[in-house]
């Protein structure tokens, strides 16, 4: 098996000679080719494991890339995708996976088994991709410079392998709580976000802070026979919400205290402010403790 690497050529017409040996690496970047010939599926087709496509015109790739059975990795960053390519589901194989710099909208992935890392960064994306909490064996998730706004918590209920997330330059608000019990997630990036409840300095203190901090967040589960009726009565997501708006508040507050240029007065009022808040929280947490 051989190395091709045709890049930075006109390849038109394109010439199919390169398939007539099995080949284990392909490179066709930059090459201004708006489809794949056939004959990259033929005999030998099961041969080829890197198939690198940067900087084309690329919109979809065709069902007969199925062929492909070998391939464990794909690059088709900075090309014209609106939509990820339905072909993926059947490269059983395929473990990384760049679409970033594409037009990729809202969509939908397909199932891919073996996938361990995905780029789709600088894009379109508003939310995040679907069929995401399929990918069971991904390790690396790199959604950076998007407009997503929410990272929902059943998203990552079976992402238990991931160990790097790169959400940067975003529009994210806020972060799931289960994000906190990640137990391989050692790298979180989250710069370039409006996050009003995870504090800058708490995001620049690192990916341990930020996961210690989401699992502060949660609120003590309560136990049956509560006696306090208001308690027992909120729903799990009623008590998320109100310990998450102490936060929010607490967090406020803590940065109001240390903003230059206030006066000594202004200070003591604040300190106290951020007391009562805190005793306030911790009043409930006893609270819900305390249910039977």
């Amino acid at each position: 098996m051989c190395i091709r690497d045709s890049s930075n050529r006109n390849l038109d017409p394109f010439p199919t000679e390169i398939f007539d040996v099995e080949v284990y690496q392909l490179k066709l970047n930059r090459t201004n080719i708006t489809q794949l010939p056939d004959r990259i599926a033929g005999e030998h087709a099961a041969a080829l494991r890197e198939l690198h496509l940067i900087g084309n015109h690329l919109s979809d790739l065709p069902g007969f890339l199925a062929a492909l059975g070998g391939l464990s990795e794909l690059n088709m960053s900075t090309n014209s995708l609106s939509q990820v390519p339905p072909v993926l589901g059947a490269l059983h194989n395929l473990k990384y996976l760049d679409l970033s710099r594409n037009q990729l909208g809202n969509c939908t992935l397909p199932c891919m088994s073996s996938l361990e890392e995905l780029h789709m960064g600088s894009n379109q994306l508003s939310e995040m991709p679907g069929g995401l909490g399929q990918l069971r064996t991904l390790r690396v998730l790199d959604l950076n410079t998007n407009k997503i706004e929410l990272m929902a918590d059943e998203t990552f209920c079976n992402l238990n392998l991931v160990h790097t997330i790169d959400m940067s330059n975003n529009e994210l608000k806020d972060l799931p709580l289960s994000l906190g019990h990640k137990e391989e997630l050692r790298t979180l990036v989250l710069n370039g976000n409006p996050l009003r409840t995870v504090r800058h300095q708490i995001i620049s203190k690192g990916t341990g802070a930020v996961l210690e901090y989401l699992r502060g967040r949660e609120p003590p589960k309560p136990t049956a026979g509560a006696s306090n009726a208001t308690a027992s009565s909120a729903s799990a997501d009623e008590v998320a919400a109100m310990f998450a708006e102490m936060d929010l508040k607490i967090g406020e507050l803590e940065d109001q205290v240390v903003a230059p240029g206030l006066s000594g007065p202004k200070v003591y009022a604040l300190k106290k402010q951020l007391a009562m808040a805190k005793a306030a929280k911790k009043k409930n947490e006893r609270e819900l403790a305390q249910q039977k």
